[in-house]
């Protein structure tokens, strides 16, 4: 039997009703099930802090763009989180910078 995890295909939005639960990427909307993320770490592990990472697309999508076509999708993520009160103004700044940094 084959992993679907494992084909690495960008189905784009219709595929999100294969794969209930599962968010996707933001730019193809694929979800994770059939892509695989491409993690950008914005926060390094330190006595005091645990390291952060943060995906919001699939391996494809994130080498087909620039780091400055690749923020408005991380900016999306986080905006959502802020409103929700899991992030604030000090960890955008990690993340545009690990982001802007190639990451």
């Amino acid at each position: 039997m084959i992993e679907m995890e494992k084909l690495n295909v960008r189905l784009g939005t219709w595929s999100q009703t294969l794969a209930p639960g599962y968010s996707w990427c933001s730019r193809c909307e694929t979800p994770w099930l059939f892509v695989h993320n491409h993690a950008t770490d914005y926060r390094h592990a330190t006595d005091y802090r645990p390291g952060k990472g943060i995906f919001v697309l699939c391996v494809k999508c994130w080498e087909e763009l620039a780091p400055e076509e690749r923020l408005p999708h991380y900016r999306q993520l986080w905006e959502h989180w802020n409103q929700i009160g899991l992030s604030d103004d000090k960890e955008w700044q990690e993340i545009k910078a690990a982001v802007l940094a190639g990451g």
